[in-house]
């Protein structure tokens, strides 16, 4: 595999929470031996076996929710998202604001490329001060054709990413990331519609917070929710998770597992901090979680970016595996080493990254299973009650029937 040198210099510098490894040795025999154990146990004792697993799971399901609904509670007691109100924006002067760079990741989306110049265009912000990277891949030549017709602004740049592994989001930021001229950085993506005024309320934020804060993260929320009841379920799932469980996270003391766009950084500091893992497809959560560790902090905006949400069911199923897969190889990487994790994130902060991050990948899949156990034994009590019998004696007949005891 052909990797550039920007690439290798993160694999080099923070190889103990990079994905390009999924699974150390050590963890390899330990999830072996535990599997083959969970298989013997089966084979010996199928019932007690399922039965005791059952009970495993739903204590950490049910750990997980209620760690979950106590972040939400204390959200709902006080907000943690930080507001800034109009006299605070206009305090500073536009002669008093940084230089901002805006990243903006392509990758085959030559049908709306071309709008997201207007939306940015739509930032109430100096566009003098303005560096507004557009990272393309090389290899993709229909979105690069699409720009090359545009009349971009001058505070317009492209940057063609060079052809190499992993091509990822993460690494084509971290171009970006290397030329970039501003004293903050945010991420959009192309379909993004922040608000006007969110790179200025950022500023009066950052300036406003202590120096440990590294990055503002802006609440994230879709403009069709109504399409159809997949984007309905997506913009609640949103909802919740930014204005309610985030900032309980961020009261809580609790790593931030950031979004997918919308962070809002000290550029100096995602230097110091390597910028993104370039093999991590969830890398705005390992990132969050590296924040934490080296002894940063992250706080919410009170200001909303609106997407585009999934609203074709295979396109959902795509983008909550790759979700899935991201959560699950942030957490085995950053338990590569977990006393070193410990070290980092602290006991407390260590339950919270677990719940956040391994337990979320954890739910997810589990879900999954009992999704399709639930609709099987459903459908297995539908076929008795047609076949005459009684839903109280099919019940006590599979709990009682056969059974000898431990």
């Amino acid at each position: 595999m052909r990797v550039d040198d920007l690439t290798r210099r993160f694999v080099s510098g923070h190889g103990r929470y990079c994905a390009n490894t999924t699974f150390a040795w050590w963890q390899v025999v330990f999830y072996t031996v535990l599997l083959s154990t969970l298989l013997l146990i089966l084979a010996y004792r199928w019932d007690v076996s399922l039965c005791l697993f059952t009970l495993y799971v739903s204590f950490w399901y049910f750990c997980a929710a209620l760690f979950r609904g106590a972040a939400v509670v204390v959200s709902l007691a006080g907000r943690g998202e930080k507001k800034i109100s109009p006299a605070e924006m206009l305090a500073i002067p536009d002669s008093g604001l940084p230089v901002y760079t805006i990243l903006v990741p392509l990758y085959k989306e030559a049908n709306i490329a071309d709008k997201i110049v207007s939306r940015i265009e739509m930032l109430d912000y100096p566009k003098e001060k303005l560096d507004v990277k557009l990272l393309l891949e090389e290899d993709d030549e229909a979105t690069i054709s699409v720009l090359e017709l545009c009349r971009l602004p001058s505070y317009f740049s492209r940057m063609v990413i060079p052809d190499c592994q992993p091509k990822t989001k993460p690494r084509a930021c971290n171009f970006g990331l290397e030329e970039a001229r501003g004293e903050y950085c945010v991420i959009y993506d192309a379909e993004d519609r922040p608000e006007p005024d969110q790179l200025r309320k950022a500023v009066a934020l950052f300036r406003r917070l202590p120096g440990n804060y590294a990055c503002v993260q802006a609440k994230l929320n879709y403009y069709n929710p109504k399409q159809n009841l997949l984007t309905r379920l997506f913009t609640i799932e949103y909802s919740t998770t930014f204005d309610l469980l985030l900032p309980g996270l961020e009261i809580m003391n609790i790593p931030i597992p950031l979004g997918g766009t919308s962070n809002h950084f000290r550029t100096e500091i995602l230097r110091r901090l390597g910028g993104w893992d370039p093999f991590n497809v969830t890398e705005d959560c390992e990132l969050g979680i590296r924040i934490y560790s080296k002894g940063y902090k992250t706080c919410l905006l009170d200001s909303t970016t609106w997407e585009e949400a999934n609203s074709r069911l295979w396109n959902w199923i795509r983008q909550r595996s790759r979700w899935v897969k991201g959560f699950m190889r942030t957490h085995l990487a950053h338990m590569r080493h977990p006393l070193r994790t410990l070290r980092g994130l602290g006991l407390w902060g260590a339950f919270g990254f677990y719940m956040c991050v391994g337990a979320s990948s954890f739910m997810m899949i589990i879900n999954v299973i009992y999704w399709i156990v639930g609709i099987f034994y459903s459908a297995l009590i539908v076929h008795g009650v047609l076949n005459g019998q009684s839903l109280h004696g099919m019940i006590r007949k599979t709990a009682m029937e056969g059974y000898e005891g431990i």
